[in-house]
C-alpha cells in the first residue's frame, strides 16, 4: 500500500516495476481511482531512482488529490507520455491511502543506566 500525504508537495514512493518493463523508458502513467466516489486521477511521472535495477522511485505531488481516503492505483509503462491508459501495458496495481495530516512516528527514548559491578 502506498501512503500519500496530500499536504506534502512531493511524496517519495518506491515501487518495483523493472521486472515487468519491456521498453526502456523513464515515464510511467499512474491512474488513481477513488474507492468511494469513483473519481479518476491520472499523472505522468518520471522515475527518479538512482539504482534503476533495484527499484523505481517517484515523487507524487500531494496536490493531485482533492479527497482523502482509499484509492486503487494502476501503473502503466508510458514511453510516449500518453494521457490515457488505452493500449499501455499495466505494470502494477495496488491500493493507496491518501491522508491530510502529517504521519507522526512515535519515538521511544530511554535513559542509559550505568551500574558499577565491582568497586
Amino acid at each position: 500500500m502506498i501512503v500519500i500525504n496530500k499536504d506534502f508537495e512531493n511524496n517519495i514512493t518506491a515501487v518495483t516495476l523493472r521486472e515487468f518493463q519491456t521498453e526502456e523508458s523513464e515515464c510511467f502513467l499512474f491512474v488513481f481511482k477513488n474507492v468511494f466516489t469513483g473519481e479518476i486521477i491520472r499523472a505522468n511521472l518520471q522515475d527518479v531512482s538512482t539504482a534503476k535495477k533495484r527499484s523505481n522511485i517517484f515523487c507524487i505531488p500531494g496536490n493531485l488529490f482533492t479527497l482523502t481516503g482509499f484509492y486503487n492505483y494502476s501503473v502503466y509503462q508510458n514511453p510516449d507520455s500518453k494521457e490515457t491508459e488505452d493500449g499501455l501495458k499495466c505494470m502494477e496495481r495496488g491500493r493507496a491511502k491518501i491522508v491530510s495530516n502529517p504521519i507522526l512516528t512515535k519515538v521511544f527514548t530511554f535513559d542509559v543506566i550505568t551500574r558499577k559491578v565491582y568497586g
